[in-house]
Protein backbone atom coordinates (compact mmCIF):
# COMPACT_ATOMS: atom_id res chain seq x y z
CA UNK A 1 0.00 0.00 0.00
CA UNK A 2 1.59 2.96 -1.01
CA UNK A 3 1.40 6.35 1.29
CA UNK A 4 2.13 9.74 1.40
CA UNK A 5 5.92 9.12 2.20
CA UNK A 6 6.14 6.17 -0.13
CA UNK A 7 9.44 6.14 -1.85
CA UNK A 8 9.19 6.12 -5.91
CA UNK A 9 10.53 2.19 -5.55
CA UNK A 10 7.49 1.49 -3.92
CA UNK A 11 5.28 2.91 -6.85
CA UNK A 12 7.43 0.75 -9.19
CA UNK A 13 6.32 -2.27 -7.13
CA UNK A 14 3.18 -1.12 -7.42
CA UNK A 15 3.27 -1.30 -11.48
CA UNK A 16 4.76 -4.12 -11.46
CA UNK A 17 2.01 -5.89 -9.03
CA UNK A 18 0.08 -4.52 -11.87
CA UNK A 19 1.88 -6.56 -15.15
CA UNK A 20 2.02 -9.60 -13.03
CA UNK A 21 -1.26 -9.71 -12.44
CA UNK A 22 -2.26 -8.61 -15.78
CA UNK A 23 -0.49 -11.35 -17.14
CA UNK A 24 -2.11 -13.68 -15.41
CA UNK A 25 -5.68 -12.73 -17.08
CA UNK A 26 -5.27 -13.38 -20.50
CA UNK A 27 -8.71 -11.84 -21.87
CA UNK A 28 -8.12 -8.73 -20.86
CA UNK A 29 -7.22 -5.90 -22.69
CA UNK A 30 -5.63 -2.68 -22.27
CA UNK A 31 -6.77 0.33 -22.33
CA UNK A 32 -4.43 4.00 -21.78
CA UNK A 33 -6.45 6.17 -20.20
CA UNK A 34 -6.43 9.44 -22.30
CA UNK A 35 -8.63 12.93 -21.90
CA UNK A 36 -10.55 13.85 -25.32
CA UNK A 37 -10.37 17.33 -26.43
CA UNK A 38 -12.27 19.83 -24.67
CA UNK A 39 -15.19 20.29 -27.21
CA UNK A 40 -15.76 16.74 -28.19
CA UNK A 41 -16.11 15.88 -24.42
CA UNK A 42 -18.65 19.07 -23.61
CA UNK A 43 -21.25 17.97 -26.52
CA UNK A 44 -20.77 14.25 -25.94
CA UNK A 45 -23.95 13.15 -24.38
CA UNK A 46 -23.20 10.63 -21.15
CA UNK A 47 -24.92 7.48 -19.49
CA UNK A 48 -28.19 8.81 -17.97
CA UNK A 49 -27.59 6.32 -15.25
CA UNK A 50 -24.53 7.50 -14.33
CA UNK A 51 -25.46 11.01 -15.01
CA UNK A 52 -28.28 10.78 -12.26
CA UNK A 53 -25.85 9.62 -9.66
CA UNK A 54 -23.35 12.21 -10.21
CA UNK A 55 -26.59 14.49 -9.72
CA UNK A 56 -28.19 13.12 -7.14
CA UNK A 57 -31.40 11.51 -5.80
CA UNK A 58 -33.01 14.54 -6.13
CA UNK A 59 -32.63 15.75 -8.72
CA UNK A 60 -35.82 15.23 -11.48
CA UNK A 61 -35.23 16.36 -14.56
CA UNK A 62 -38.39 17.27 -17.29
CA UNK A 63 -39.04 14.41 -19.59
CA UNK A 64 -39.19 15.59 -23.36
CA UNK A 65 -42.14 17.07 -24.38
CA UNK A 66 -43.57 17.53 -21.14
CA UNK A 67 -44.41 21.27 -20.21
CA UNK A 68 -42.67 23.34 -17.90
CA UNK A 69 -42.31 26.45 -16.23
CA UNK A 70 -39.17 28.51 -16.85
CA UNK A 71 -37.93 31.19 -13.89
CA UNK A 72 -35.77 33.41 -14.60
CA UNK A 73 -34.98 35.03 -11.54
CA UNK A 74 -33.98 31.46 -10.46
CA UNK A 75 -31.69 30.94 -13.61
CA UNK A 76 -29.82 33.94 -12.42
CA UNK A 77 -28.62 32.58 -9.15
CA UNK A 78 -27.01 29.71 -11.58
CA UNK A 79 -24.70 32.58 -12.78
CA UNK A 80 -21.41 33.93 -11.95
CA UNK A 81 -22.34 37.00 -11.39
CA UNK A 82 -25.56 39.18 -11.73
CA UNK A 83 -25.31 42.52 -13.09
CA UNK A 84 -27.57 45.49 -12.23
CA UNK A 85 -29.97 45.33 -15.97
CA UNK A 86 -30.10 41.18 -15.48
CA UNK A 87 -31.82 41.78 -12.16
CA UNK A 88 -34.12 44.54 -13.44
CA UNK A 89 -34.97 42.96 -16.21
CA UNK A 90 -36.06 39.41 -14.82
CA UNK A 91 -37.44 41.33 -12.19
CA UNK A 92 -40.16 42.76 -14.74
CA UNK A 93 -40.36 39.37 -16.53
CA UNK A 94 -41.90 36.82 -14.48
CA UNK A 95 -42.46 32.44 -15.53
CA UNK A 96 -42.96 31.83 -19.29
CA UNK A 97 -44.65 28.79 -19.55
CA UNK A 98 -42.88 26.25 -22.45
CA UNK A 99 -42.89 22.93 -23.49
CA UNK A 100 -39.24 20.80 -23.88
CA UNK A 101 -38.97 19.68 -27.08
CA UNK A 102 -35.07 18.46 -26.53
CA UNK A 103 -33.00 17.72 -23.64
CA UNK A 104 -29.44 15.78 -23.44
CA UNK A 105 -27.16 15.07 -20.44
CA UNK A 106 -23.58 15.84 -20.57
CA UNK A 107 -20.42 16.62 -18.68
CA UNK A 108 -17.64 19.05 -18.84
CA UNK A 109 -14.42 17.80 -20.41
CA UNK A 110 -12.41 19.26 -17.93
CA UNK A 111 -13.91 19.10 -14.13
CA UNK A 112 -16.53 16.34 -14.86
CA UNK A 113 -18.95 18.48 -13.71
CA UNK A 114 -22.57 16.94 -15.11
CA UNK A 115 -24.60 19.52 -16.82
CA UNK A 116 -28.38 18.79 -19.12
CA UNK A 117 -28.74 20.99 -22.14
CA UNK A 118 -33.02 22.03 -22.37
CA UNK A 119 -34.17 23.36 -25.65
CA UNK A 120 -37.83 25.11 -24.45
CA UNK A 121 -40.65 26.56 -26.47
CA UNK A 122 -42.77 29.31 -24.94
CA UNK A 123 -45.92 28.16 -24.79
CA UNK A 124 -49.04 30.70 -25.81
CA UNK A 125 -51.15 31.09 -22.82
CA UNK A 126 -54.20 31.28 -24.38
CA UNK A 127 -54.40 27.83 -25.52
CA UNK A 128 -56.59 25.84 -22.84
CA UNK A 129 -54.67 23.23 -24.22
CA UNK A 130 -51.07 24.44 -22.16
CA UNK A 131 -52.98 26.80 -19.82
CA UNK A 132 -55.16 24.39 -17.98
CA UNK A 133 -54.05 23.85 -14.70
CA UNK A 134 -53.33 20.20 -14.02
CA UNK A 135 -56.40 18.33 -12.49
CA UNK A 136 -56.65 18.98 -8.53
CA UNK A 137 -55.18 16.14 -6.65
CA UNK A 138 -57.30 14.48 -3.50
CA UNK A 139 -57.20 17.44 -1.18
CA UNK A 140 -56.05 15.21 1.66
CA UNK A 141 -52.72 13.90 -0.61
CA UNK A 142 -49.79 15.61 -2.13
CA UNK A 143 -47.54 14.04 -4.72
CA UNK A 144 -44.00 13.52 -3.22
CA UNK A 145 -41.00 13.02 -4.79
CA UNK A 146 -40.05 9.89 -3.94
CA UNK A 147 -36.51 7.52 -3.82
CA UNK A 148 -35.30 7.35 -7.22
CA UNK A 149 -35.22 3.75 -7.77
CA UNK A 150 -33.05 2.38 -10.73
CA UNK A 151 -33.58 -1.54 -11.20
CA UNK A 152 -30.52 -1.49 -13.70
CA UNK A 153 -28.14 0.07 -11.66
CA UNK A 154 -26.54 0.51 -7.75
CA UNK A 155 -24.64 3.97 -6.87
CA UNK A 156 -22.00 4.72 -3.70
CA UNK A 157 -20.75 8.22 -3.14
CA UNK A 158 -17.58 8.18 -1.63
CA UNK A 159 -16.06 11.56 -0.38
CA UNK A 160 -12.70 12.17 -0.46
CA UNK A 161 -10.47 12.54 2.72
CA UNK A 162 -6.86 13.97 3.10
CA UNK A 163 -5.23 10.50 2.89
CA UNK A 164 -7.23 9.00 0.27
CA UNK A 165 -5.34 10.92 -2.80
CA UNK A 166 -2.20 10.22 -1.77
CA UNK A 167 -2.32 6.96 -0.15
CA UNK A 168 -4.88 5.38 -1.93
CA UNK A 169 -8.88 4.98 -2.07
CA UNK A 170 -10.03 3.52 1.21
CA UNK A 171 -12.36 1.22 0.32
CA UNK A 172 -14.82 0.43 2.55
CA UNK A 173 -16.76 -2.21 3.76
CA UNK A 174 -20.34 -0.25 2.10
CA UNK A 175 -18.79 0.14 -0.97
CA UNK A 176 -17.58 -3.06 -1.24
CA UNK A 177 -20.52 -4.48 -0.21
CA UNK A 178 -22.82 -2.18 -2.94
CA UNK A 179 -20.23 -2.43 -5.52
CA UNK A 180 -17.34 -4.48 -5.48
CA UNK A 181 -18.78 -7.75 -3.67
CA UNK A 182 -18.89 -9.82 -6.95
CA UNK A 183 -15.02 -9.73 -6.90
CA UNK A 184 -12.86 -12.89 -6.25
CA UNK A 185 -10.99 -12.49 -3.15
CA UNK A 186 -7.33 -12.75 -4.93
CA UNK A 187 -4.55 -10.68 -2.83
CA UNK A 188 -4.45 -8.71 -6.00
CA UNK A 189 -7.48 -7.31 -8.08
CA UNK A 190 -7.32 -5.26 -10.75
CA UNK A 191 -10.78 -3.64 -11.93
CA UNK A 192 -11.59 -1.35 -14.86
CA UNK A 193 -13.64 1.63 -14.04
CA UNK A 194 -15.00 3.47 -16.93
CA UNK A 195 -15.62 7.60 -16.39
CA UNK A 196 -18.30 9.69 -17.30
CA UNK A 197 -16.71 10.47 -20.60
CA UNK A 198 -16.16 6.86 -21.29
CA UNK A 199 -13.00 6.34 -20.76
CA UNK A 200 -11.28 2.77 -19.05
CA UNK A 201 -8.94 2.97 -16.07
CA UNK A 202 -6.94 0.26 -14.65
CA UNK A 203 -6.57 0.26 -10.74
CA UNK A 204 -5.53 -1.81 -8.39
CA UNK A 205 -7.54 -2.90 -5.35
CA UNK A 206 -5.48 -4.42 -2.64
CA UNK A 207 -6.59 -7.41 -0.32
CA UNK A 208 -5.26 -7.18 3.54
CA UNK A 209 -6.15 -9.56 6.14
CA UNK A 210 -8.87 -10.81 4.05
CA UNK A 211 -10.79 -7.52 3.34
CA UNK A 212 -10.27 -5.36 0.41
CA UNK A 213 -8.02 -2.24 2.06
CA UNK A 214 -7.29 0.70 -0.65
CA UNK A 215 -7.14 1.64 -4.36
CA UNK A 216 -3.75 2.11 -5.41
CA UNK A 217 -2.15 1.66 -8.83
CA UNK A 218 -3.24 3.15 -11.06
CA UNK A 219 -5.64 5.74 -9.20
CA UNK A 220 -2.62 8.35 -8.86
CA UNK A 221 -2.92 8.46 -12.31
CA UNK A 222 -6.61 9.05 -12.21
CA UNK A 223 -6.81 11.53 -9.25
CA UNK A 224 -4.26 12.95 -10.61
CA UNK A 225 -5.47 13.60 -14.62
CA UNK A 226 -8.63 14.51 -12.59
CA UNK A 227 -7.60 17.19 -10.42
CA UNK A 228 -9.10 15.35 -7.53
CA UNK A 229 -8.89 17.52 -3.99
CA UNK A 230 -9.88 16.64 -0.48
CA UNK A 231 -13.72 17.06 -0.12
CA UNK A 232 -14.74 15.83 -3.81
CA UNK A 233 -16.43 12.85 -3.94
CA UNK A 234 -15.95 10.12 -5.99
CA UNK A 235 -19.56 8.54 -7.47
CA UNK A 236 -19.18 4.91 -7.79
CA UNK A 237 -21.92 3.02 -10.06
CA UNK A 238 -22.49 -0.73 -10.61
CA UNK A 239 -24.26 -1.62 -13.75
CA UNK A 240 -26.31 -4.96 -13.00
CA UNK A 241 -26.68 -6.14 -16.76
CA UNK A 242 -23.17 -5.68 -17.83
CA UNK A 243 -21.24 -5.93 -14.41
CA UNK A 244 -19.47 -2.89 -15.65
CA UNK A 245 -18.30 -0.51 -13.08
CA UNK A 246 -18.52 3.24 -13.88
CA UNK A 247 -17.08 6.49 -11.73
CA UNK A 248 -18.15 9.99 -11.89
CA UNK A 249 -17.15 13.00 -9.80
CA UNK A 250 -18.51 15.73 -7.50
CA UNK A 251 -16.70 18.37 -6.68
CA UNK A 252 -16.67 20.08 -3.47
CA UNK A 253 -15.95 23.43 -4.79
CA UNK A 254 -18.41 24.21 -8.25
CA UNK A 255 -17.58 27.10 -10.51
CA UNK A 256 -20.89 28.59 -12.04
CA UNK A 257 -20.07 28.24 -15.15
CA UNK A 258 -23.20 30.16 -16.77
CA UNK A 259 -22.97 34.24 -17.31
CA UNK A 260 -25.32 36.18 -16.74
CA UNK A 261 -25.66 37.22 -21.00
CA UNK A 262 -26.40 33.61 -21.22
CA UNK A 263 -29.31 34.65 -18.71
CA UNK A 264 -29.98 37.41 -20.48
CA UNK A 265 -29.96 36.26 -23.96
CA UNK A 266 -32.46 33.28 -23.02
CA UNK A 267 -34.98 36.05 -21.21
CA UNK A 268 -35.40 38.18 -24.13
CA UNK A 269 -35.59 35.12 -26.55
CA UNK A 270 -38.63 34.11 -24.09
CA UNK A 271 -39.87 37.31 -24.11
CA UNK A 272 -39.83 36.71 -28.33
CA UNK A 273 -42.00 33.55 -27.70
CA UNK A 274 -39.26 31.77 -29.97
CA UNK A 275 -37.75 28.59 -29.25
CA UNK A 276 -34.00 29.24 -26.49
CA UNK A 277 -31.33 26.66 -25.12
CA UNK A 278 -30.77 26.98 -21.42
CA UNK A 279 -28.29 25.09 -19.31
CA UNK A 280 -28.33 23.72 -16.09
CA UNK A 281 -26.29 22.26 -14.06
CA UNK A 282 -27.44 20.56 -10.28
CA UNK A 283 -25.85 22.59 -7.49
CA UNK A 284 -26.77 22.07 -4.02
CA UNK A 285 -27.99 25.13 -2.82
CA UNK A 286 -29.40 26.81 -6.16
CA UNK A 287 -33.35 26.41 -6.86
CA UNK A 288 -34.07 24.02 -9.92
CA UNK A 289 -35.24 26.95 -12.69
CA UNK A 290 -37.15 24.43 -15.46
CA UNK A 291 -39.45 23.31 -13.31
CA UNK A 292 -42.35 20.76 -14.51
CA UNK A 293 -46.16 22.25 -14.46
CA UNK A 294 -47.68 19.69 -13.08
CA UNK A 295 -45.19 19.77 -9.81
CA UNK A 296 -46.36 23.61 -9.96
CA UNK A 297 -49.76 23.13 -10.32
CA UNK A 298 -49.67 20.08 -7.62
CA UNK A 299 -47.99 22.90 -5.07
CA UNK A 300 -50.53 25.25 -5.83
CA UNK A 301 -53.00 23.39 -4.80
CA UNK A 302 -51.99 22.73 -1.57
CA UNK A 303 -53.24 24.91 1.49
CA UNK A 304 -50.09 26.70 2.24
CA UNK A 305 -50.90 27.89 6.44
CA UNK A 306 -48.90 29.72 9.26
CA UNK A 307 -47.07 26.94 11.06
CA UNK A 308 -47.84 24.32 8.44
CA UNK A 309 -44.78 21.87 8.97
CA UNK A 310 -42.92 21.24 5.49
CA UNK A 311 -40.28 19.53 4.17
CA UNK A 312 -36.91 20.04 1.51
CA UNK A 313 -35.44 17.26 -0.29
CA UNK A 314 -31.70 16.30 0.25
CA UNK A 315 -29.82 13.66 -0.77
CA UNK A 316 -28.22 11.34 2.60
CA UNK A 317 -24.88 9.53 2.21
CA UNK A 318 -24.78 7.53 5.26
CA UNK A 319 -26.27 4.13 4.17
CA UNK A 320 -25.22 1.76 1.79
CA UNK A 321 -26.28 4.09 -1.29
CA UNK A 322 -27.55 7.31 -1.54
CA UNK A 323 -31.03 7.94 -0.99
CA UNK A 324 -33.50 11.30 -0.71
CA UNK A 325 -34.35 12.63 2.83
CA UNK A 326 -35.88 15.77 4.24
CA UNK A 327 -35.14 18.45 6.20
CA UNK A 328 -38.30 19.40 8.17
CA UNK A 329 -39.30 23.01 9.42
CA UNK A 330 -42.67 25.31 9.43
CA UNK A 331 -43.90 28.45 8.14
CA UNK A 332 -43.28 31.39 9.63
CA UNK A 333 -45.25 34.23 7.64
CA UNK A 334 -45.69 35.00 4.22
CA UNK A 335 -43.58 37.81 2.28
CA UNK A 336 -45.44 40.33 0.25
CA UNK A 337 -43.35 42.43 -2.32
CA UNK A 338 -44.25 45.50 -3.44
CA UNK A 339 -44.24 45.91 -7.40
CA UNK A 340 -43.75 42.08 -7.77
CA UNK A 341 -45.82 39.93 -10.08
CA UNK A 342 -49.09 39.42 -9.71
CA UNK A 343 -49.37 36.84 -12.22
CA UNK A 344 -50.51 33.37 -11.59
CA UNK A 345 -48.09 31.36 -10.27
CA UNK A 346 -45.61 34.29 -10.06
CA UNK A 347 -47.32 35.64 -7.12
CA UNK A 348 -46.53 32.59 -5.06
CA UNK A 349 -42.32 33.06 -5.98
CA UNK A 350 -40.74 32.50 -2.92
CA UNK A 351 -43.51 33.90 -0.78
CA UNK A 352 -42.78 30.97 2.27
CA UNK A 353 -40.60 32.31 5.12
CA UNK A 354 -39.49 29.50 6.90
CA UNK A 355 -37.91 28.35 9.96
CA UNK A 356 -36.29 24.95 9.87
CA UNK A 357 -34.98 22.54 12.22
CA UNK A 358 -31.57 22.09 11.24
CA UNK A 359 -28.10 22.59 13.01
CA UNK A 360 -26.56 26.14 11.87
CA UNK A 361 -23.93 23.75 9.92
CA UNK A 362 -26.21 22.41 7.34
CA UNK A 363 -27.50 25.97 7.27
CA UNK A 364 -24.45 26.98 6.02
CA UNK A 365 -23.94 24.25 3.67
CA UNK A 366 -27.05 24.41 2.20
CA UNK A 367 -28.04 28.64 1.37
CA UNK A 368 -31.48 28.25 -0.28
CA UNK A 369 -32.61 27.06 3.17
CA UNK A 370 -31.71 30.74 4.36
CA UNK A 371 -34.19 32.23 1.41
CA UNK A 372 -37.37 32.79 1.31
CA UNK A 373 -39.07 29.97 -0.72
CA UNK A 374 -41.29 28.65 -3.34
CA UNK A 375 -44.21 26.15 -2.64
CA UNK A 376 -42.80 23.58 -5.73
CA UNK A 377 -39.72 23.49 -3.48
CA UNK A 378 -40.81 21.88 -0.68
CA UNK A 379 -43.86 19.56 0.91
CA UNK A 380 -45.92 18.99 2.89
CA UNK A 381 -44.67 16.88 6.38
CA UNK A 382 -45.38 13.13 5.68
CA UNK A 383 -44.79 11.06 8.44
CA UNK A 384 -45.06 7.41 6.48
CA UNK A 385 -42.77 9.04 3.80
CA UNK A 386 -39.99 10.23 5.64
CA UNK A 387 -40.11 6.78 7.89
CA UNK A 388 -39.94 4.68 4.95
CA UNK A 389 -36.53 7.07 3.60
CA UNK A 390 -35.22 5.69 6.44
CA UNK A 391 -35.58 1.89 6.59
Amino acid sequence: MASSSSSNHEREVDQDCIQSALKEDKSYTKHTPSMASSSSNHEQEVDQDLWQACAGVEIDIPKLNSLVYYFPRDHIEHSSSSPDECTLLSRYYGSCLCRVTNVSFHADSQTDQVFVKFLLQPCNTDDPKTSAPSPIPNPNYYPTRRNRINDNAVSFVKVLSKSDIPEGLLVTKALIDCIFSQLPQNPIEIIQLIDIHGKIWEIMLQLKDGMFDRLTGGWYDFAKTKNLTPGDSIVFMLKKSTKECHVGIRRAVINRPISAKDVEEAIQTARNMKSFEVVYYPIQGLPEFVVPKDKVDAALHVRWRRENPVMFAYEYLGGREPVKCWHGGRILDFVHRENDMSNWPDCWWRVLQIVWHVSPEILEKMPNLQKDMSPWELEIWNCSVVIKSLQ
